[in-house]
């Protein structure tokens, strides 16, 4: 009878439970019930918003009582003036946003869902243009909200009144040579334009804030103050639904890719879209940081830097700019710990449960982890030629110059080029061109021993790193790499042979070498030598 009664009591308060936290949430709700929302996205459909659409999409903005609109942006539309006129809720912005604030603009940040930035300055790779000193007298393509790289040119001494600033297009192609209106430099996303810079066959430079150390916010959603202030739960619902969306989008990248292509962006590729996402997945660091995570610290920390390049007052007061500091408590923790305190009673019946659920939690472990060493792969490798790209010979680069100035040892860089490759694309098409590509890239990978490394580092220029060789071994590589691109078996649409060449230049590693990019630039000007030797023949 005792045991009988027990049981009633126990279901009784689990249900009462139940019915007073269900009657928080629906009070909380309420508030916002079919409440309509404008949020203005700052540039075209692609990846970069995937977070958003997936919110919208699986429902998330409307189980919180929210009616959402996502209105595409442009380059010629301002995130910020967009918010601040009226014309949009929320919007996402970048560090430039604690500069506005700071100007008295009634802006705050909600949640940075980059951890890392984007924004890098994309150049022209030519004799012109090697560091980004080099921009001083040149013509930079750049965007609205990038003082990111206003204060890293100013802290690198670049001189910026001296750089003939243009309005961004959104487009690479204004770099390219033949571009009437062709541009040296433009900013530009380490998420997109080094997919499109090889899809436009387009050779460039890349200079990126990191270099000195700067490593700012990248994506960030934000609000007006008035409105985060009368509507501090539609705030609340916007961001969680924006989390839970992200964390949807980046385990579901297939699937998004696909319903962007659907319903947003029909004109970009699977292989540009899946190439943004694995550059994103970098850059929002979910495996370390949770989702979203912004604190006072870091924010002040982007105040010194700005505050270093004189574009903002030193340790300007953040008290109102951030929505909710991370590193506060607030009340939907509280809420949260409620069902907390619900799960945890209710899971004392469940316990036989435990030992599957760990199975299980322990498998999709495993599998994160091979998810991660497939994408840290990717990151790496140049998707049309598979072999490594820009970013990861440069890394081995560093690595090897370290170890070979340390134990004395001998490093070799070859660096070519295929002689009028744009005339293979103008003629037979990109398709033609692309076969071009890979079958020198196979014949490059089959003349190199297994410790070098080739890589694709621009259109059809091409690098094979060579550690512990001497300069003879490596010119009898270099002529066996020229020989087997001149016998290889290569043929158009219709059957005819094409028949390939290329410019080589042979850089070694020397004393005086304190970067990978002086070695480079002696490889890269032996190349043009001999180039410009062989036409005049």
């Amino acid at each position: 009878m005792y045991l009988f009664r027990y049981k009633i009591r126990f279901t009784f308060f689990t249900l009462l439970s139940f019915f007073l936290i269900s009657g928080i949430s629906f009070a909380h709700h309420a508030d916002s019930a079919s409440s309509p929302v404008k949020i203005q996205l700052k540039w075209y459909h692609q990846f970069q918003f995937a977070g958003y659409y997936a919110a919208l999409e699986q429902g998330y903005f409307e189980q919180a009582g929210l009616n959402v609109e996502l209105i595409e942006g442009s380059p010629t539309r301002n995130p910020s003036e967009e918010v601040l006129n009226g014309n949009a809720d929320f919007s996402i912005g970048n560090s430039t946003l604690i500069m506005e604030y700071a100007q008295g603009k009634p802006l705050v940040s909600v949640a940075a869902i980059y951890q890392r930035s984007p924004l890098v300055i994309f150049a022209k790779r030519n004799e012109q243009i090697k560091s980004i000193s080099d921009l001083a007298g040149k013509t930079l393509m750049i965007e609205e909200h990038a003082a990111e790289l206003f204060a890293y040119m100013t802290l690198a001494g670049v001189n910026t009144q001296a750089i003939n600033m243009v309005a961004h297009e959104g487009s690479i192609l204004a770099l390219d040579a033949d571009n009437p209106n062709s541009i040296d430099a433009m900013s530009a996303y380490s998420s997109n334009e080094p997919f499109q810079a090889i899809q436009a066959d387009i050779d460039y430079r890349v200079f990126s804030p990191r270099d000195l150390g700067i490593n700012m916010y990248g994506d960030t959603l934000f609000t007006h103050a008035a409105f985060a202030k009368e509507h501090p739960e539609i705030v609340r619902d916007v961001r969680d639904a924006v989390i839970r969306g992200w964390q949807y989008a980046l385990k579901n990248q297939e699937e998004m890719v696909s319903l962007i292509m659907d319903n947003y962006a029909p004109q970009l590729s699977a292989a540009r879209l899946n190439y943004e996402a694995n550059e994103i997945n970098e850059l929002i660091a979910n495996d370390f940081i949770e989702l979203g995570y912004q604190n006072k610290k870091r924010w002040q920390h982007i105040n010194d830097v700005f505050a270093s390049a004189g574009m903002m007052p030193p340790n300007y007061s953040l008290e109102e700019f951030l929505f909710e500091n991370s590193d506060t408590i607030s009340p939907w923790v509280y809420q949260s710990l409620i069902w907390v305190s619900v799960v945890t009673l209710i899971a004392v019946l469940l316990a036989n449960r435990f030992y599957l659920l760990n199975r299980k939690l322990t498998q999709e472990i495993i599998n994160r982890e091979e998810l991660q060493q497939e994408l840290m792969r990717l990151v790496g490798t140049d998707p049309l030629s598979n072999l490594a790209n820009r970013r990861k010979l440069e890394k081995k680069a560093k690595e090897e110059i370290s170890r070979c100035q340390r134990y004395e040892h001998d490093l070799a860089l070859i660096l070519f080029d295929l002689n009028l490759f744009k005339s293979i694309n103008d003629l037979w098409g990109h398709a033609c061109g692309d076969r071009c590509i890979t079958t020198v890239s196979q014949l490059c990978e089959f003349m190199i021993r297994e410790s070098d490394l080739a890589a694709r580092i621009g259109g059809d220029e091409f690098a094979v790193l060579l550690p512990e060789i001497s300069r003879e071994a490596a010119e009898l590589t270099l002529e066996r790499i020229r020989q087997a691109i001149l016998e290889a078996d290569l043929f158009n649409d219709h059957g005819e042979n094409i028949s390939l060449s290329a410019s080589f230049g042979l850089a070694m590693l020397s004393g005086s070498d304190d970067t990978f990019d002086s070695m480079l630039s002696r490889a890269d000007k032996a190349m043009y030598r001999e180039k410009h030797a062989s036409r005049k023949m």
